[in-house]
This record gives structure tokens, C-alpha cells and sequence, in this order.
């Protein structure tokens, strides 16, 4: 009797910590999403995967929840990922299209994307046609940039526009529904504030107790160490870096002289611009930026030849400029408006697929090419550029 006794008593003290420390599988939900590609993405078939990481397990927990085959010309595919809480999420293509399309997104929900050429490589929680929780993202991450311009051209008082700031993420942060919300933004707040590094790691220390269960957030915040991710998670993390590196190895074009060449560049509107070519004509291909100077200073010889050679010579003006009023008040101010203008790189920085091909290193650069589409000079400057085209055109 009294040995039951004993184990009785040893049981109710023991029952509360049994409880504590027995946790429930959380239930994995669905979450729809839909993507819609442009054109040019939809040039080739391709892979989409859908991959991330499983917060609710550890930080370091890669998986890929999804993968889709899209075929040539097709404009709409859908994925779906088993989640148990709202997340961030990426898109992996394996050919045209971006390598980190990052976006969130919340169980039992629809999200529908609007991929573009211009997204690039990378695109941050940019705004999609449906998905509440990632326009809210999106929100964040325009009012940064917003920030950072400001700070950057010190149009107010730095003190200010950093206190209105942090007060912005802060109040954000303790008042979110989402854990992964409170990531995000404590990324902008550690990065933004390294000299506030305390302040900033006690909030995200209390907002961590808030949301127990997500344990990125905890490895995050400090609470918990970092602990290495399953079996399952490595293969995954092995795969993706295996595809990113057959998206990264793309090949260039062979710029060298005697090469032919196939090109399609857009204008400012975004239209595609073919080039092209007649029996006696030749395309001078210039590599420029409102920014630099020695670009700048090649534009009289240019548009000398361009009017001298008025039938026989078009010139394409590939800017490099994510600023894109910059480029159109340098166009205004050097009175280029008689060269084709395209487009080198979007307004979000991304280079286009073209230019990454191409692999310009450095500016000034250009090539001519004759009416086979062949490159029959390159890097011409000043009096060379001048003596080679009187000297073809005159001939």
C-alpha cells in the first residue's frame, strides 16, 4: 500500500512537467498557389519548385514543398504547400524567371502571383493579385526603401527619420498575428539599428514568447539554439543549391569579332525592339549609365556619326540605369533622342536577361554589327570609333 501510495504522490507532481513537455504534432494545412508568367518566361518548358523552410520545426529546416512543369508557352501553373503556420515561401525556375522569388503566405489561403521578366533573380515580397498577408509585407518593404532614399539624401533630420522608423517596426512587431511578420521585420530592425543591438534583441526576445511554437523565431530571438536541420532538410538544401547552380550557369554569349549575334532589347515602355538590319547598314551597339561620366562624353562623336551616317547606321542605346528618370534627363541633356533607347536594367536593379548574357563588365562598352549580324568591332572609342565606320561606310 504504501509503495502505491508513493507512486501516487510521485505521479501528481510529476503529471504538470509530463504535460509541459509533451507537444502535440501541429496539424499541416494547405495553401494554394497560383502563378501567372509572362512571355518571356514562357519562352522555354521549364521546372518551378516551390521550396522554404518549416519554422514550426527549426529555422534550418529546408524543404521543397512543391514542384510544377510548365510548358512552352503556357502562362499559368498552381503548387501547393502543406504548412502549419503562415510563412515566407520561394520560387525556384530552373530557366527563364527568378531564382529567389520570395512571397508569404498563411494556411487555408489562395495566394496568385504575377511573375514578370523584370522580377530578376531575386524579388522581395513584391505585391501579387492576391495574398493579404504578403501585400502587407509589401508594404514594409516599399516604406524601407522609402527610408533609406531619405536617409541616403539626408532630406531630413537622420535622428527623426530613424526614430519614426524604429517606432514604425516596433509598434508592427508587437502587435502582429504572425510570427514570420515579426522576423521579417526584426531583419530590418537588426540591420537598420546594429548600434541599438540590446533594445532590439529584448523586443524580439518578448515577441518570441508570444509565438512558442514557431521555433525560427525562437533560434532567432536567442531563446533557443540553433539546431541543424533532418535528414530530409540536408537532400533538400543539396538539391536546391543543385539548381541553382544549372540556373546560375547559364550561357553567355560569345562576343568575340567574326560572331554572329541575335538581339531584342525593350524600350522605356517596355516593348520589345528587334533590331533591324538592311544590305548596307550597320548597328552600333552602345553600353551606357546616366551616372557615368566617360559614357557621357562619348555621346558628340556618337551622335556626330549617327547624323553623318543617317541611312546607313543605327544606333541602340542600352542604359544600364535602374534610375530610369535619370536615364530619360540624361537623354534630354546630352540630346541623344535620335539613337534607339533600351532597356539594360529594370527599375528594381535587375539586369535583364540580355545584358546578363551579354556579361558587360564595365561601361563604356560597345561592338558594331554588320548587316550578317556579325560583330566586326568592339570597344571602339572617340577617333577609332570614327576612323572604323568612315573607313567600312566609305569603302
Amino acid at each position: 500500500m504504501k509503495s502505491i501510495f508513493y507512486l501516487s504522490v510521485c505521479l501528481v507532481f510529476a503529471l504538470p512537467n509530463i504535460l509541459c513537455n509533451y507537444s502535440v504534432e501541429k496539424e499541416e494545412r494547405n495553401a494554394k498557389i497560383i502563378i501567372l508568367v509572362d512571355d518571356y518566361i514562357c519562352t522555354e518548358s521549364q521546372w518551378v519548385y516551390l521550396r522554404g523552410y518549416k519554422d514550426w520545426i527549426s529555422g534550418n529546416e529546408v524543404a521543397i514543398f512543391d514542384s510544377v512543369f510548365i510548358e512552352k508557352g503556357e502562362h499559368k501553373a498552381e503548387l501547393n504547400a502543406s504548412i502549419c503556420e503562415a510563412t515566407s515561401l520561394f520560387l525556384l525556375f530552373s530557366k527563364n524567371g527568378p531564382k529567389n522569388f520570395k512571397f508569404a503566405v498563411e494556411p487555408d489561403s489562395c495566394v496568385i502571383i504575377n511573375i514578370e521578366e523584370e522580377d530578376g533573380n531575386k524579388s522581395y515580397y513584391k505585391k501579387v493579385l492576391q495574398g493579404n498577408l504578403n501585400n502587407y509585407l509589401n508594404t514594409f518593404i516599399k516604406e524601407r526603401t522609402v527610408y533609406l532614399n531619405r536617409i541616403k539624401n539626408q532630406t531630413d533630420s537622420i535622428e527623426h527619420l530613424q526614430k519614426e522608423w524604429f517606432n514604425r517596426l516596433r509598434t508592427a512587431i508587437v502587435t502582429a498575428n504572425y510570427a514570420c511578420v515579426c522576423y521579417e521585420l526584426g531583419i530590418f530592425l537588426k540591420v537598420d539599428f546594429p548600434q541599438r543591438k540590446e533594445e532590439v534583441m529584448k523586443l524580439l526576445n518578448n515577441t518570441a514568447v508570444k509565438f512558442p511554437d514557431n521555433i525560427s523565431l525562437q533560434e532567432f530571438s536567442g531563446r533557443k539554439k540553433s539546431i541543424s536541420g533532418t535528414v530530409a532538410s540536408q537532400k533538400a538544401q543539396m538539391r536546391i543549391r543543385e539548381l541553382l547552380m544549372q540556373q546560375s550557369n547559364q550561357s553567355f554569349l560569345d562576343l568575340s569579332v567574326g560572331n554572329k549575334i541575335d538581339l531584342s532589347f525593350s524600350n522605356l515602355k517596355g516593348i520589345k525592339v528587334p533590331i533591324a538590319i538592311n544590305e548596307e547598314s550597320y548597328i552600333f551597339v552602345d553600353f551606357w549609365a546616366s551616372w557615368c561620366k566617360p559614357c557621357r562624353n562619348e555621346m558628340p562623336s556618337i551622335k556626330k556619326l549617327a547624323k553623318q551616317y543617317e541611312n546607313k547606321l543605327s544606333v541602340y542605346s542600352v542604359s544600364i540605369d535602374s534610375d530610369h528618370q535619370a536615364w530619360q534627363k540624361a537623354i534630354e541633356e546630352d540630346s541623344t533622342q535620335l539613337f534607339q533607347h533600351v532597356i539594360g536594367t529594370y527599375s528594381n536593379g535587375q539586369p535583364t536577361k540580355l545584358l546578363q548574357q551579354l556579361n558587360i563588365k564595365m561601361i563604356p562598352a560597345n561592338f558594331l554589327i554588320d548587316n550578317n549580324q556579325c560583330i566586326i568591332a568592339k570597344d571602339l572609342h572617340g577617333e577609332r570609333l570614327m576612323q572604323v565606320l568612315d573607313s567600312l561606310i566609305q569603302k
